[in-house]
């Protein structure tokens, strides 16, 4: 695995330094780069009049604010960052930023006072459905802990190849044990392969060293849920590793995704959109 680059959504809010903090601390581990963006609200009006207002001192310091932060966090952090200021609305731009900055996720965060921290509900599921890789949700009061271990809930009634890409990507990267949560009927699991049996998912991580525990919880749907929370945060997991959910068929920001996103234990939520 070569490095990368993280996206990090910000509005300069306490909340997003901390969605900051967390991708420092991933990207020393994985020599990834980091990427601040700022969206600015898209301007009214005609292009004459947006030329004339692109000029306000407010833009040059916003554009100061990100080149001294990324310089920050390249000379005190060492880790190699650059900056981006787009104008328009965070759901198509964060989604088009990763790709124009060729990163591997995106890392945001929720219940500040401000701009994209605003993000919670239907308008985060909005951001996570419209970009073209994973993006990882960082409450405002997370503890930013060293990613030891972590849980994932692989769902074997659909492809679970990308889930476990990730687990095996994010255990290398860290050097951590995969907690796989797991519904208690292991029968119905393995019989209800779409692209792997659970046998075969227990497999590749064994055939790639990659230490892990399962976990057997109780219950369907909302209960299962419950329970993957509270497993999380009985082992106190840094990261839950998780995917849209479903609905026609489609995967979609559900009530599940927004249970997660906004745990009681602060846990971040690394939430995969293939």
């Amino acid at each position: 695995m070569g490095p990368g680059r993280i996206l990090i959504a910000t509005d300069f809010s306490p909340a997003a330094e901390k969605a900051t903090e967390f991708a420092v601390m991933i990207a020393k581990k994985g020599k990834y780069e980091l990427q601040l963006l700022h969206i600015i609200p898209e301007i009214p009006g005609t292009e004459s009049f947006k030329q004339l207002t692109q000029v306000h001192p407010y833009f040059s310091e916003v554009a100061n604010r990100l080149q001294k932060e990324a310089h920050r966090l390249t000379e005190q952090e060492r880790v190699v960052s650059g900056f981006l200021m787009k104008e328009g609305n965070i759901f198509e731009h964060i989604g088009s930023a990763a790709q124009e900055t060729n990163s591997k996720f995106v890392v945001m965060a929720t219940h500040g006072l401000q701009g994209i921290q605003y993000l919670t509900g239907s308008h985060a599921g909005k951001v996570i459905e419209s970009s073209p890789v994973p993006v990882c949700i960082v409450q405002v009061e997370s503890a930013i802990r060293p990613i030891e271990h972590f849980v994932i809930a692989p769902d074997f009634t659909r492809p679970v190849r990308p889930l476990l890409h990730w687990a095996i990507e994010m255990s290398q990267v860290c050097g951590a044990k995969v907690e796989v949560a797991l519904a208690e009927d292991q029968q119905r699991l393995d019989s209800m392969k779409v692209d792997l049996s659970f046998g075969e998912f227990q497999s590749r991580l064994e055939v790639m060293d990659i230490p892990f525990q399962i976990h057997s919880l109780a219950g369907s749907g909302k209960v299962f849920q419950k329970n993957l929370i509270s497993l999380a945060g009985s082992v106190t997991s840094p990261l839950i590793i998780a995917e849209l959910g479903r609905k026609g068929g489609k995967a979609a920001f559900t009530a599940d995704q927004q249970t997660l996103i906004s745990n009681p234990y602060h846990i971040p939520v690394f939430i995969l959109n293939a």
